[in-house]
């Protein structure tokens, strides 16, 4: 129960951190051992961008990183970390 608590509590203290993002993210436990971790934008703004002719759209918000790799689509990418008990 203990790390329970305590896992929360760091997780409240993340949003707390995230707020000044332009995302929130957040915890709800569903069942048993599962999960779910919930992202929300703000603040985003879709570019239209054209590149060798082709019109694309380019999502831009703070605190994201995006792929480079050529031929992949320009997405971004958010993560957050997680406490797992030990016998998980």
């Amino acid at each position: 129960m203990r790390n329970f608590l305590l896992t929360i509590f760091c997780l409240t203290l993340s949003a707390g951190l995230f707020a000044s993002q332009d995302y929130t993210m957040d915890y709800h436990p569903l069942s048993g051992d599962k999960a779910a971790l919930n992202f929300s934008l703000h603040n985003y703004v879709l570019n239209p961008v054209e590149l060798n002719g082709t019109a694309y759209t380019q999502i831009v918000f703070s605190g994201s990183v995006v792929t480079k790799d050529k031929g992949y689509a320009e997405l971004p990418f958010l993560s957050a970390s997680l406490q797992i008990a030990p016998d998980k």
